[in-house]
């Protein structure tokens, strides 16, 4: 399973609390679930591609660091 996002990531733009967040709570799990639910079916085949490493121009925040 390869992720798009770290938790780190997500609770550095999602929460202002960032001190105060637990961790623990965002799951690689959880993101493989919302990337599967939200992701895929929006960007179709590119979503594969994504995966793959391909694109990464698209998105060179985040993807460029995995």
């Amino acid at each position: 399973m390869k992720l798009l996002i770290s938790s780190e990531e997500i609770i550095e733009i999602a929460f202002n609390y960032k001190d105060q967040f637990n961790k623990r709570v965002i799951t690689d799990h959880l993101i493989n679930t919302a990337q599967l639910k939200f992701l895929k079916p929006t960007l179709g085949l590119l979503y594969n591609d994504l995966l793959k490493g391909n694109y990464v121009f698209l998105f060179p925040n985040i993807l460029s660091r995995r």
